[in-house]
């Protein structure tokens, strides 16, 4: 029987920073057979590697990132009785993200297409922020009855913000 050495390539969205570790381990079955840690250093691309791994069915955990990142999806991968295993492909770990959502309440209602416009904005820079992944500015219309209205921003990442309204 020929053994494998099994890698592929860990992505992480907006780069692990320097010093910052993600772990995987190797399983079959339910015991760790192998781990691999991979180390921050500012990029985004790392090859994770289990060496001398005989055939078989496995499946790969991620088994610890840092908080900001959601922990990718296990998998499976067989190692043939050659030693060829199951193509991977790249793993990718998003950023932890959130919806921030608040009510507005106006003291009169909205005039029919009346609008008022709200920015997400970095609490420090005070710049609009450009990494969501809905709209902002986040726009109400009124309808000339609703004094009242949810605005949602969508896929804000963990940080300190202010929200302006820009216009009314």
């Amino acid at each position: 029987l020929n053994e494998a050495d099994i890698s592929f390539k860990k992505l992480f969205e907006g780069n692990l920073n320097t010093g910052e570790t993600a772990k995987f381990d190797l399983y079959k079955g339910t015991t760790i057979i192998q781990s691999d840690t991979v180390t921050g250093d500012g990029s985004g691309s790392y090859t994770v590697k289990f060496e001398g791994i005989e055939p078989g069915t496995y499946t790969v955990k991620e088994s610890s990132a840092p908080a900001r990142f959601n922990k990718m999806v296990s998998f499976d991968v067989t190692v043939k009785d050659d030693g060829t295993y199951t193509s991977i492909a790249d793993k990718d770990n998003p950023l932890n993200r959130a919806d921030l959502e608040f009510s507005k309440t106006f003291g009169n209602a909205l005039a029919e297409d009346e609008i008022a416009k709200f920015e997400l904005r970095d609490a420090i820079t005070h710049t609009k922020v450009t990494s969501l992944t809905g709209n902002n500015p986040v726009v109400v219309t009124g309808d000339g009855t609703k004094t009242s209205f949810t605005v949602t921003f969508t896929g804000v990442l963990p940080g300190s913000y202010e929200i302006v309204e820009t216009d009314a």
